[in-house]
């Protein structure tokens, strides 16, 4: 395989495996997906050990979608996200509402450029499983090196997890 085949085929690879569901209107813009392993998170009780029988929600990236608008003589792009989440817990409960910390880092090839941590609220009407809900991140600025083009750079999007909820979806 030439050189050029192996490095397409190894960053299809590591996209596949670093990356969910994602979708953009413009092919110039800054990729986005969701980071696999950061994509879920299940909600316990405080204290309760982390047992699917003490879950009190399951909450999910479902996929992300992304435009931009770039600016060649400033070299930036600002980048719009929209995440769609899907969140689910048994029917049998009563209304309850969470708010549960999510982030949105720029990567260049290996390198994390920036993170920022954010919040989602969302709740459960009584005797609701499930709900969907979207939440918009206005803009994503990136500053495009001089040997770069827009598209060199992806927006990964995941719950903010700790070691042990990492550890729970491994």
């Amino acid at each position: 395989m030439s050189q050029n085949l192996t490095k397409i085929f190894t960053i299809a690879v590591l996209s596949a495996l670093l990356a969910g569901c994602a979708a953009k209107t413009n092919p110039l813009c800054p990729g986005a997906a969701a980071l696999v392993e950061a994509a879920n998170l299940t909600g316990f009780p405080q204290g309760a050990s982390p047992d699917p029988a003490h879950a009190l929600y399951r909450v999910a990236i479902a996929n992300v979608t992304t435009d931009c608008s770039i600016d060649p003589k400033a070299r930036t792009a600002d980048s719009s996200l929209t995440i769609h989440f899907t969140a689910t817990r048994a029917p049998t409960g009563d209304a309850a509402s969470y708010r549960v910390p999510y982030f949105v880092a720029l990567r260049q090839g290996e390198d994390v450029i920036s993170k920022k941590l954010f919040w989602v609220s969302f709740g459960f009407a009584p005797g609701q499983a499930t709900t969907n809900f979207d939440e918009p991140v206005s803009s994503t600025l990136v500053h495009i090196a001089n040997d770069k083009q827009p598209y060199d750079y992806q927006i990964l999007v995941g719950l903010q997890l700790t070691r042990a909820q990492l550890e729970y979806n491994r």
